[in-house]
This record gives C-alpha cells, sequence and structure tokens, in this order.
C-alpha cells in the first residue's frame, strides 16, 4: 500500500494490531455446523484471544509492579534528604 500524496510506502501495521484470522469463511456442513477440523480451528482460535488477554494482563500488573520496586528501591531518595536529591534534579 502506497500513502495518496506521495510514493512512499505505508508503516507495516504491528502484528498486534491486525487480526489474525488466517481464513475469514469457514465451512458449513450440510446440517449447518462447521467440519471437524474447522471447528477445532474455532475452539484454537478463542483460546489463543484467551490468552492473548491474559498475556496483556500480565504485562499491566508487572508494569504496576515494577512502579512499586523503582518506589522501594531508588537509592538516591533513602540516602539523600529530599532538599539535595532535589537540587541534583535541578541541575540536571
Amino acid at each position: 500500500m502506497r500513502r495518496r500524496d506521495t510514493a512512499e510506502p505505508l508503516p507495516a501495521e504491528c502484528s498486534q494490531c491486525t487480526p489474525k484470522v488466517l481464513r475469514s469463511d469457514r465451512c458449513i456442513v450440510l446440517d449447518g455446523n462447521p467440519c471437524s477440523p474447522c471447528a477445532e480451528d474455532i475452539v484454537l482460535e478463542k483460546q489463543l484471544e484467551e490468552l492473548d488477554k491474559l498475556a496483556e494482563k500480565i504485562h499491566n500488573k508487572r508494569r504496576a509492579l515494577r512502579t512499586v520496586m523503582n518506589e522501594n528501591h531508588d537509592r538516591l531518595i533513602h540516602i539523600f534528604p529530599p532538599e539535595i536529591g532535589s537540587q541534583i534534579f535541578f541541575h540536571y
């Protein structure tokens, strides 16, 4: 794909932002249900979506935990009085 106003190509989309459906249409057998492989693929796709949600939840929890860890282990705050620490940051 190219941008309208230039000949420059559009940036590639992130794999996390694009849908991961390999095949958008599913087969429907005579009774209205998908065949066995398509049914299994649907189950696997749902499991992948659940894993993506779980991974996102873990990343959010870890990000919050890292913030707390940084607050607990910030040596500058524990070693110097606030007046000296603020002067250091003021100069840089």
